[in-house]
C-alpha cells in the first residue's frame, strides 16, 4: 500500500488554498509480508522503509538486534554451530532453531552494505576462522577478535551496494585471502581453505522469524 502527498506550512487548509507552499513530498511504503504462517503488515522481513520521492529519500535503518540463518548453496542446509556453540561451525542443518540464528555485528554500525567487516555471534559465542583463514572455522570463543572478523560480499549485486534478506553473500577471513565454505555445498563440515568465491562459499542471508 502507498500513500503519498504533500507537505506544506498550511496543513488544515494546504489541499483547498492557492497560497499553500509545498516544502517536501513524500511517500509511505508499507508491504504485506508473510513468514512462519502469519502475515505481517510494515515489511518485516527487510526491516526497513524507502521513500521514493524524487524530492525528499531516506531508508529507515536495519535492526541491529535482528537474527540471521545461513542457507548453503544446495538449499538443504543452514549453518549451525556444533553443540550450538563451543564447538565447530558446520552445514549440516536442514531446519531452523537456535543453533542456526546468528547476529551480525557491523563493526561500523548502521546498514549492512557489501565489502564491510562484521562479527558472527551466536549466544555468548563468535565465529572464528583459524589463523584468520586457511584452517577450521569454529564458534567457540566469547570474544570478539581479528581471526572472527569477516568481510562480507554480495554476490548478486553491485559492490558496496546494501545487503537485505533472500541476499546471495560470501564471507571473505580476516587474512583477505580465503572465505568460509560449506564443503560440497552443504551437509558437512564448514572450512576456510577457499581461496576465490563460488558455490562452496555462496550462503543465502535470511532475516529469521522463526
Amino acid at each position: 500500500m502507498d500513500l503519498e502527498g504533500p507537505i506544506c506550512w498550511r496543513p488544515r487548509t494546504c489541499p483547498a488554498t492557492r497560497t499553500r507552499k509545498v516544502i517536501a513530498s513524500w511517500q509511505l511504503r508499507l508491504d504485506w509480508g508473510r513468514a512462519n504462517g502469519k502475515i505481517y503488515y510494515g515489511n518485516p522481513i527487510n526491516a526497513y522503509f524507502t521513500t521514493t520521492s524524487p524530492a525528499a529519500e531516506f531508508t529507515t535503518l536495519t535492526d541491529p538486534n535482528s537474527l540471521v540463518d545461513f542457507g548453503t548453496s544446495d538449499f538443504a542446509h543452514y549453518l549451525t554451530a556444533g553443540s550450538c556453540g563451543g564447538g565447530a561451525l558446520l552445514a549440516t542443518a536442514t531446519g531452523v532453531s537456535s543453533c542456526e540464528k546468528f547476529k551480525v555485528i557491523d563493526l561500523n554500525g548502521g546498514d549492512l552494505y557489501s565489502g564491510e567487516q562484521v562479527y558472527l555471534q551466536l549466544g555468548p559465542w563468535y565465529v572464528t576462522a583459524d589463523g584468520g583463514g586457511n584452517g577450521a572455522v569454529n564458534v567457540n570463543t566469547t570474544s570478539p577478535s581479528s581471526s572472527g572478523t569477516f568481510t562480507v560480499i554480495k554476490m548478486n549485486g553491485a559492490p558496496g551496494s546494501r545487503i537485505t534478506h533472500n541476499d546471495q553473500i560470501a564471507f571473505q577471513a580476516s587474512d583477505g585471502v580465503h572465505y568460509v565454505e560449506a564443503v560440497n555445498n552443504g551437509g558437512g563440515s564448514v572450512d576456510a581453505y577457499a581461496t576465490s568465491t563460488g558455490p562452496a562459499t555462496t550462503f543465502v542471508y535470511w532475516v529469521s522469524h522463526l
